[in-house]
């Protein structure tokens, strides 16, 4: 008589990723038909599809799936914002990243056949993600500053508030600064650092808006270049390098040696970054976010855990210390050297 297998696995976790999708169309949805914006207070579904002019039935279904993922509190019928779609996917929120999901969601997108296309056939180009010489547009300057607020600045200050070392820090560079929110967190925490936001010159001009906005001028300033070619300025007690030293990998020594030699005699760096372990097959969510970029050609320049530490290294800092991050966007490596 035939007998049943014997199954000692479960196929569990391949079984929920054929659902991922629905769950990635169901956010989009939710944040482009505005339905998360009409909910901050409980509303019916049809009193939902009434005020952004949808189909009652169906916004009900939507909002029913919303719920079902938990960004969503349905209650005798009414439905409500979750406290996390209320901090993160309402335009009138301050740390709204609506936008930036939406952009990743679209971005991601792909049929199977293109993946099995790319696969079979390659790209037929290889050009890197972003260079030195490259800057950051208005639209990517303006997301980042949400999703610097949203956290990650609050983020990197508590790492910089831990260090033994902060109380006697007095002028520090944000290298490479983007819209510039972490740095402003960092001095803003302390009585009387003094900080430096550097970034190439269209991009560093975000971060002089940012300075203005939150009331900085009389403690930080903003310089423009290329940090592998041009001064960066001198005798800081505190360099921070969040995302920028991963751009720097043909020429990480010449880079950290300028980092050095422009600290103070105590001086530390302090370098945030993504790094992939396990023969480049971990983090999943970073591997995976950067597989359809991969195989279209480009170089996401994220670099291997331990290749900027190693860099500190050579350089000649006294004393390096790593540890892992875990945050929102995932985990993150934090590189510290002491000079």
């Amino acid at each position: 008589m035939k007998q049943l297998p014997v199954v000692k696995e479960s196929f569990r976790t391949v079984f929920d990723m054929c659902r991922w999708p629905v769950r990635e169309k169901v956010l989009a949805a939710g944040i482009e038909l505005g339905i998360l914006d009409a909910i901050s207070a409980p509303a019916s579904a049809e009193n939902v599809a009434r005020s952004i002019g949808t189909h009652p039935g169906n916004t009900g279904l939507l909002l029913d799936a919303l719920a079902a993922l938990d960004l969503v509190v349905k209650r005798n019928g009414l439905y409500r914002n979750a406290p996390v779609s209320q901090a993160f996917l309402i335009e009138t929120s301050p740390t709204f990243l609506g936008a930036i999901f939406t952009y990743l969601l679209t971005s991601a997108a792909f049929t199977s056949e293109e993946l099995m296309r790319w696969v079979r056939e390659g790209s037929g180009s290889s050009t890197k993600a972003h260079t030195a010489s490259d800057e950051m547009t208005k639209a990517e300057v303006t997301s980042y500053i949400s999703f610097q607020r949203a956290g990650r600045a609050q983020k990197v200050a508590s790492v910089v508030s831990a260090l033994l070392e902060l109380p006697s820090f007095y002028k520090m560079l944000d290298l490479g600064c983007g819209p510039g929110i972490n740095g402003i967190a960092i001095v803003s925490g302390h009585p009387t650092m003094r900080g430096v936001s550097f970034d190439r010159p269209r991009t560093v001009n975000v971060a002089r808006r940012s300075i203005r906005e939150y009331g900085m001028e009389d403690r930080m300033t903003a310089i423009g270049g290329d940090h592998t070619c041009d001064p960066i300025g001198e005798d800081y007690d505190l360099i921070l390098a969040c995302d920028t030293l991963c751009y720097s990998e043909d020429e990480i020594d010449h880079v950290m040696s300028k980092i050095h030699a422009a600290l103070s005699p105590q001086g530390v760096l302090l370098s945030i970054h993504h790094g992939l372990t396990h023969e480049r097959t971990k983090p999943a969510g970073m591997v995976l976010g950067m597989l359809i970029s991969g195989l279209k050609g480009e170089d996401m320049e994220v670099l291997d855990q331990g290749f900027i530490a190693d860099a500190m290294i050579r350089a000649g800092f006294r004393s390096v210390r790593s540890r892992t991050l875990d945050s929102d966007w995932g985990e993150l490596d934090a590189d510290i050297a002491r000079k």
